[in-house]
């Protein structure tokens, strides 16, 4: 399973999607992508017109360490 980080969406989404991964299919590949980059027509929703900054990807890495999946790839 993959997903994808974005910027200003860790409590509302990351969280939820490591959550209901761990509860439904625990031993999954979970892998986290930090490529978002804002393209074509972000800059008209401000909350994702920018990559993500370091904290958001240690924050990130935190959520499923703290959840606890354990085959990850960062």
């Amino acid at each position: 399973m993959r997903h994808l980080v974005l910027p200003g969406h860790l409590e509302c989404c990351t969280k939820p999607i490591v959550q209901w991964t761990k509860e439904n299919i625990p031993k999954v590949r979970f892998n986290l992508m930090f490529q978002y980059r804002p393209n074509y027509r972000a800059c008209e929703y401000p909350e994702i017109n920018r990559g993500l900054v370091p904290q958001e990807i240690q924050k990130a890495i935190e959520i499923v360490k703290e959840v606890g999946l354990e085959d990850v790839l960062v």
